[in-house]
This record gives structure tokens, sequence and C-alpha cells, in this order.
């Protein structure tokens, strides 16, 4: 499976390994009904195309992105 999915992966590799923004603060992402997640989100596609509304479905059944202890910072990938 893992053959499977690197070989999926392999033409989107580089685009999905550019780091997109670090953050400082942990980004909690199992919060019910609102978390910095789904914030960081909508807040991104607010200012990007600026419509009137922007929803997130939400990132309620992962781990916690938490900084590094070291740099203090976490990377998110696009």
């Amino acid at each position: 499976m893992t053959d499977v999915i690197n070989k999926a992966v392999e033409p989107y590799k580089e685009k999905l390994d550019r780091i997109i923004c670090i953050t400082t603060v942990p980004l909690v992402i199992y919060y019910i009904l609102e978390n910095p997640m789904d914030n960081m989100v909508t807040d991104a596609i607010i200012r990007k195309i600026q419509p009137d509304i922007a929803l997130s479905n939400g990132f309620r059944y992962c781990p916690p992105l938490v900084p590094n202890i070291k740099t203090g910072t976490a990377e998110i990938k696009l």
C-alpha cells in the first residue's frame, strides 16, 4: 500500500512538501465547534479570494499540530 501511495504522490511531491507557513502557536485541531486550524483555513480563504463567507468542514479527527520544542515553530505544508 505504501508503494501505491508513494507512486500516486510522486508527481506532486515537490508541491506537497512546500512549506506554506510557520506558526509558533499550537493549532489545536480537535475541538467540536470551532478551532484554530479551521479559523486559519477560513481566514486564508477570505484573504485570498474575498468571498462573502468561508466555511470549513473541519479537522476534527486529527492530532494537534504542536510547535517543535527546540525551534518553537510548526511547519504547515500544503
